[in-house]
Order: structure tokens, then C-alpha cells, then sequence
């Protein structure tokens, strides 16, 4: 990966943890969480107290559990399963090292390497911001019907609750770029909460 694209990406993951900072300091509210950008709307994802900027006239789904919560935005609307073409996923596990027997570290770690060893992997890298760690990385794989498809894939480990929030970027190849343009300014400003 070059210094510039590597900048870039660490650039991305310090405003994602910027936001996460503010977010500790004080419960993201209307006036905290600041007027959407031109083009997007705060959707709430309740189980998981987080708060997500979608881009205006995508599809939102909320879909709150005990042990694992879930939310997603995309392009086209999800079929009765929650599944998308275009969009983002976000999951909130909570209760990693109960439930896998790994740090939460661990397991986000393990979690991308057990998709390296199935898939192409473009750009892998990690970094810390305690008490987070985040692992990322992009993939290329097929889909269920043969076709190219590209992952953005985040894991954020927060060791001082126990749980990892996953985090999915998915497209066909040939809209990957496309996508990522209304995306990006999304997972730059996540709205996580740090207690959960």
C-alpha cells in the first residue's frame, strides 16, 4: 500500500476515533452530533446506542438482539432478510471473551484473518487509539451467483467493555468506487457508544 493511501486511511480511523472521543465525553444528542452534511440524515440504531449518517434516499434497517445487534443502510431496499446489494452493515457483539474465549482484540483480529485465508485481500491494516483497536481490511470475492463483489470490512475491538463492532462496506466490484464516495463521509463519522 503507499504512504499516501496509508495516510489516507489513517486519517479516516482518526476521525472515526475523534468522533468516538467526543461521543465518551458527553451522550451524542441533536445539538452534539452536529446538522447532517448536505445529502444525509442521522438514523439511530437502538440496541446498540449508535448513531449513523445515511445518505438521503437510501434504505435504513434497524434490527436490534440480545446478544448481537445490527443496523444497515443501502442503496437498494433490503429483501425480506436484510440483505442488500450496495450498503453498509454495522454489528455490535457484545460479551466477546464469554462467549469465543478471546480478548476482544483478538477475536477482530482472528475474525480478518479468517477471511484472508479464504479471500483476496487488496489493502489489510490495523491500528490502536486506546482502549480501541481496529483491524480493516478490503476484499475481493464473489457473490452467491458467481459475481465479483468487494468488501470494506472493520473490526473495532473496545477490550474495557468486551465487545467488537463490526463494520461492512459491500458492493459489486464495477460500484465499489461508486458507492464509496456516498460511504465514506459515513464511517468517518460513526456515532458508537463507548460503554456498550
Amino acid at each position: 500500500m503507499s504512504r499516501a493511501r496509508a495516510g489516507r486511511g489513517a486519517t479516516r480511523l482518526l476521525a472515526l476515533f475523534a468522533f468516538l472521543a467526543l461521543r465518551a465525553a458527553s451522550p451524542l444528542g441533536g445539538a452534539e452530533r452536529g446538522t447532517p452534511p448536505s445529502g444525509y440524515r442521522w438514523e439511530r440504531c437502538a440496541g446498540m446506542r449508535a448513531e449513523v449518517l445515511v445518505p438521503e434516499g437510501w434504505h435504513f434497517r434497524d434490527a436490534p438482539g440480545r446478544s448481537a445487534d445490527a443496523c444497515s443502510f443501502s442503496l437498494d431496499a433490503p429483501d425480506a432478510a436484510g440483505r442488500f446489494e450496495l450498503g453498509v452493515s454495522l454489528s455490535l457483539l457484545r460479551q466477546v471473551p464469554e462467549r469465543t474465549g478471546q480478548t476482544p482484540s483478538d477475536f477482530a483480529r482472528g475474525f480478518l484473518d479468517q477471511l484472508s485465508e479464504r479471500y483476496r485481500v487488496r489493502r489489510r491494516s490495523s491500528s490502536s487509539q486506546p482502549p480501541f483497536e481496529a483491524f480493516r481490511a478490503e476484499i475481493e470475492l464473489e457473490d452467491e451467483r458467481g459475481q465479483p463483489l468487494r468488501l470494506y470490512q472493520l473490526a473495532i475491538a473496545n477490550p474495557s467493555t468486551g465487545s467488537v463492532y463490526l463494520i461492512v462496506y459491500r458492493a459489486p466490484a464495477g460500484r465499489y468506487d461508486e458507492g464509496w464516495k456516498r460511504v465514506e463521509r459515513s464511517l468517518e463519522r460513526l456515532g458508537l457508544d463507548l460503554a456498550v
